[in-house]
């Protein structure tokens, strides 16, 4: 499934359906999703804003987003907790599972925000690429006299996840990281 679907999870029904309905050939291109006060829904594709009913033509999409839409979508992406994403919030955005961003703009008081106008849905995606060469035989392994149990490596502390490799060209790569970390 790709992530545009995953995103969708997240929506209230009234936009999850009509978005739900895009074709599969197309949602590996979406890059984001832009909900606007007054305006319909927008796709970013290939760094260009494109009209979602372009692409989702009679699937019931709302021609012009409302206030009611657009709180409905920031609770329903916070979770009902908008406290929860506070510190995020005050950068203007917050993070959901699975890596999404979401921008947010609107009115903001001392209780947070009392009306939310843009909603920017930045879809994350995994990029894969091969290894160079000289760093495919570089294995992830605990330092020499690590406490850290070897049968709990995905736990492991940031402190102990050093890059080595069994030659000494390996050894001195694992120092300069060492030392670059620290």
């Amino acid at each position: 499934m790709d992530e545009y679907y995953r995103i969708l999870e997240s929506l209230p029904p009234a936009l999850r359906t009509p978005l739900a309905k895009l074709d599969a050939h197309y949602a590996p291109h979406i890059q984001e999703i832009r909900l606007r006060l007054g305006q319909p829904v927008q796709f970013t594709i290939r760094g260009r804003l494109c009209p979602a009913a372009k692409f989702l033509p009679g699937t019931g999409l709302p021609a012009a987003l409302e206030t009611d839409t657009l709180r409905d979508c920031f609770l329903q992406l916070c979770r009902r907790s908008v406290y929860a994403y506070e510190d995020e919030l005050k950068q203007g955005y917050f993070t959901v599972q699975g890596g999404c961003r979401i921008g947010v703009a609107g009115c903001r008081g001392p209780g947070g925000f009392s009306a939310v106008t843009s909603l920017n849905l930045r879809i994350a995606r995994w990029l894969t690429c091969p290894l160079p060469p000289e760093l495919e035989a570089l294995t992830v392994a605990p330092p020499a006299g690590c406490c850290w149990p070897a049968r709990r490596a995905a736990e492991r502390p940031p402190c102990c996840a050093l890059l080595c490799k069994s030659s000494a060209r390996g050894t001195h790569l694992s120092a300069s990281l060492m030392s670059a970390a620290s």
